[in-house]
């Protein structure tokens, strides 16, 4: 059986979720993991375009892990002037993350404290270059946001980083790392139980 992706409404808090849009994902067995996730991505550049087909007035903010940080899909998503917020890897995301450890400079950082005493760490930079263009093609800018929370004896209980089209700044850098994290909320309510029920 093919599997499919599945695009999902949900609130900043995670807490409700609901299915909105579905595309299969088209492979065969001979299939490598390179070949199963251009598969994924041409699955995914599907499903943009029958959610802008089908909500030409709505303006979303795609939610997606890091498979999708890649030009192909965050140049659609741009295109239709939506915001993204998606998971950043520095192993897959090598040239943001040079970047941004290369223009420290521009690096900006937010620390607070919650009632537990852990202590939450923001950085980010905004306009940095996905990757690596040349001068024929066209740059896709991002911001990127690395994010920490260590206890009081400073182990790292969790940390990620995002690349968004968001703008970034002290007042909001907290709340786009919520929404970010709601992401875990679709997975768990919608994908999880779906599996459960056969429904994939």
């Amino acid at each position: 059986m093919h599997g499919q992706l599945l695009a999902s409404l949900t609130n900043q808090s995670g807490k409700y979720s609901m299915p909105l849009q579905f595309e299969p994902i088209q492979k065969d067995s001979t299939q490598t993991q390179y070949s199963k996730n251009d598969c994924e991505l041409n699955a995914a550049k599907r499903l943009l375009q029958k959610l802008r087909t089908e909500f030409p007035k709505r303006n979303f903010c795609i939610l997606a892990d890091n498979l999708l940080a890649v030009d192909p899909i965050l140049s659609v998503i741009e295109s239709f002037s939506w915001k993204y917020i998606v998971t950043a890897k520095s192993d897959r995301n090598k040239e943001v993350f040079f970047m941004f450890e290369y223009l420290w400079e521009q690096k900006q950082q937010l620390e607070r404290l919650d009632s537990k005493g852990h202590l939450h760490r923001y950085e980010w930079t905004q306009n940095l270059p996905l990757k690596q263009y040349s001068k024929t093609e066209k740059q896709v800018l991002t911001n990127l946001v690395v994010y920490q929370e260590l206890s009081l004896e400073g182990e790292i209980l969790y940390q990620s980083s995002w690349v968004t089209n968001l703008p970034v700044d002290k007042w909001n850098v907290t709340l786009l790392a919520s929404a970010a994290r709601a992401r875990f909320g679709i997975e768990n309510r919608n994908f999880n139980e779906q599996k459960i029920l056969d429904f994939i």
